[in-house]
């Protein structure tokens, strides 16, 4: 059996998922809130770059996912903010769990669209060019 190479989608997808997983158990864990956080932004910072930099350019080809990624890098922008707030308080202000689950609503309001948009964004990418930015985004998230 022939095995199936791995996407920049599945990656993208999967990397949602975990950073998603990662705050909610943040949202949970008093005695490892912040830690939990920390891992989750680490990830998150790596992987705003890299749509960034590397795959929302390649979506510039098809005019009708311009105003979706336009959306994209704001929402990263307000991510950012937030993650900036949250690094500044201390775990238990009592502000910080509830500002914690708005950033988590608009992570995952943010993967919801970005992912509703991979139908036509495959059609835009070469599966030579995706093999690249799988191997730029493994490198990305590697640190």
């Amino acid at each position: 059996m022939r095995k199936r190479k791995t996407d920049i989608f599945t990656l993208l997808k999967a990397d949602h998922a975990q950073v998603e997983m990662t705050l909610k158990s943040a949202l949970k864990e008093n005695g490892k809130a912040k830690m939990l956080f920390t891992s989750a932004v680490a990830d998150l910072d790596r992987h705003a770059s890299f749509e960034e930099t590397k795959f929302y350019p390649r979506l510039r080809k098809d005019r009708r996912l311009i105003p979706l990624m336009m959306e994209s890098y704001e929402e990263h922008e307000l991510m950012r903010g937030i993650i900036g707030d949250l690094r500044q308080m201390d775990h238990t202000d009592e502000r910080w769990h509830p500002k914690l689950k708005v950033l988590l609503d608009l992570i995952e309001h943010h993967a919801k669209e970005e992912e509703s948009a991979f139908p036509e964004a495959k059609k835009l990418i070469p599966a030579e060019t995706n093999q690249e930015l799988v191997r730029e985004f493994r490198k990305e998230m590697a640190g």
